[in-house]
């Protein structure tokens, strides 16, 4: 092994690499990998968003589906039961030996949609479709199903017989004094989901059907060769069971093998099921367009990302500018802890006043606001106080006292003896509540009837050192119940006294006595920045 020569100056292979170049490729290396982090993360999420919004899409349309069904129907129904009232009071037709016009028999009927009137027997006695032609239906379930007792009911998808097009038919019963005279039938087109399918715009390859309870086919856009019986498929076993609406992935259409996202939803009031799908593809499609612009995005951010790494390594040699920087973020940290007790405080205020809007009993909502009021008002002294480790309590339990006697509007005097006690915003909120709570038994409990009193409330110091305080709570009422002590207001005063050190108790002399003693806690030697960090604001 040769040694370098003292006189030349050495190779750039030989030259050490700086420790500000470690750590600027470090950190690009570090910026790159979270870039690419970010980006996987962002296709992620890209892709859970598709799925959601295809999902959603999907159960939406079958809400809406389910509504136009409903509508149409109840709309057939209507038409059905006039057909057959008018129907049951003219025996004369049922005696006919042809088939004749239907809408000479019924006047006013609308000729849009195919009528049958069938007899006892399901012999063809009238049409609107096609007078003169004979049909029997006596085998079809819809039929049977009339003839055995339902007033309605709607068969699965079939083809018809005159035009050879796809229908399904809904039946209503005839019947006189009890009797089965025959049955109205209403063949409706199976295409007549094709118009409310293109409003939906679910895009190519979406359908939308209608299902029998019982799991037959009744219609389908796009229109399939033949109907089915899907009671053995996962909607009736699996999904229907557990939710009337919903939504599932289908591997495979058994209509037509294609993969979607399934939304359905039960009917109201009827035995039918819509179900609309949307093709598992169009996630696919949403993912690439999504890691495009995602890429688009990535590229430029990795770019810069790369010449800010470059710039930190000059910055590793400026520590003054970092002390400066260092002491513009502490201010900015003082700015946003008032920050973050001014917007405690305002959605304190807001939760009040949902709570407020809220059903239920008042005396409960107001109970609760009252609490909600004193925590807000804790978060209020801290930030107008612009002091972060310590607070007055006097000024807060004054405040509070205060806003309770305006809230009961009662006549009762209130007195208020407080010493400055300093105390931490760990220990003022408990404070508070526990205030709420007793002098908000006194208005409620200790002068029944609206009869007047006293309530005196007092702060103060308990020892010379300043280590310990002393709130005390007095009226001149009625006295304490023990029936107190077992309700959420009293177990709640256990648990504060508890959480903040201190010892307290009920007693009756002349009325209420509330006593609670508490260690204070010290000061903080490193001012705010130390009291008020992620757990202390």
């Amino acid at each position: 092994m040769s040694a370098v020569d003292p006189g030349k100056e050495p190779t750039p292979e030989a030259r050490p690499v700086s420790r500000a170049t470690v750590s600027a490729f470090a950190l690009i290396g570090l910026l790159l990998a979270l870039v690419l982090l970010l980006a996987g993360v962002s296709v992620w999420q890209a892709q859970r968003d598709a799925r959601r919004a295809v999902e959603g899409r999907a159960v939406s349309a079958a809400y809406t589906a389910s509504t136009h069904v409903r509508w149409l129907v109840e709309a057939n129904l209507q038409a059905l039961r006039r057909v057959a009232e008018s129907m049951a009071g003219r025996p004369d037709l049922f005696a006919a030996s042809t088939v004749k016009d239907l809408n000479e028999a019924v006047a006013a009927l609308p000729g849009a949609v195919p009528i049958w009137v069938f007899d006892a027997d399901g012999d063809s006695m009238l049409s609107n479709e096609a007078a003169g032609i004979q049909a029997n239906v006596a085998q079809r379930d819809y039929f049977q199903a009339l003839k055995a007792g339902a007033e309605w009911h709607i068969g699965p998808l079939l083809t018809g017989r005159v035009t050879g097009r796809k229908v399904f038919p809904i039946g209503y019963r005839i019947e006189r004094e009890g009797r089965f005279l025959g049955a109205v039938v209403v063949y409706v087109p199976a295409d007549l989901m094709a118009q409310f399918w293109a409003s939906m715009d679910l895009g190519p390859g979406s359908t939308v059907g209608l299902l029998r309870d019982d799991g037959w086919l009744v219609t389908r856009y796009p229109i399939p060769e033949r109907t089915l019986n899907l009671a053995d498929y996962v909607l009736f076993t699996r999904y229907l069971p557990a939710a009337p609406e919903g939504f599932y992935e289908a591997a495979a259409s058994p209509a037509d093998g294609v993969s979607r996202i399934v939304g359905y939803r039960r009917v109201e009031g009827l035995p039918l099921v819509t179900v609309v799908g949307v093709p598992a593809s169009s996630l696919a499609d949403n993912l690439f367009r999504r890691t495009n612009e995602i890429a688009l995005v990535a590229a430029p951010v990795g770019l810069a990302l790369l010449l800010v790494s470059l710039w930190v390594v000059r910055l590793l040699h400026r520590e003054e500018q970092a002390r400066h920087a260092l002491a513009g973020a502490l201010e900015d940290n003082r700015t946003l802890f008032r920050e973050i007790h001014h917007r405690v405080k305002n959605n304190l205020q807001t939760v009040a006043a949902l709570v407020r809007l809220q059903p239920g009993p008042a005396e409960p909502k107001q109970e609760l606001m009252r609490r909600i009021t004193a925590m807000a008002a804790m978060h209020e002294h801290v930030y107008r106080s612009d002091r972060f480790d310590r607070l007055d309590a006097s000024d807060y339990v004054r405040t509070l006292v205060e806003a309770l006697r305006g809230a009961y509007g009662s006549e009762v005097e209130v007195s208020c003896a407080l010493s400055p006690v300093m105390v931490s915003p760990d220990q003022a909120l408990p404070l508070g509540l526990i205030v709420n709570e007793v002098v908000s038994n006194a208005f409620k409990h200790a002068f029944p009837d609206g009869r007047a009193g006293l309530i005196e409330v007092s702060l103060r110091n308990e020892t010379a050192e300043a280590d310990r305080a002393v709130l005390r709570v007095r009226d001149d009422g009625i006295g304490h119940s023990p029936e107190w002590t077992s309700g959420m207001g009293s177990r709640l005063i256990r648990a504060l006294a508890q959480q903040i050190g201190g010892r307290h108790e009920f007693r009756n002399d002349g009325g209420t006595v509330f006593v609670l003693a508490f260690p204070l806690d010290p000061p903080s030697r490193g001012g705010a920045e130390n009291r008020t960090g992620p757990g202390g604001a």
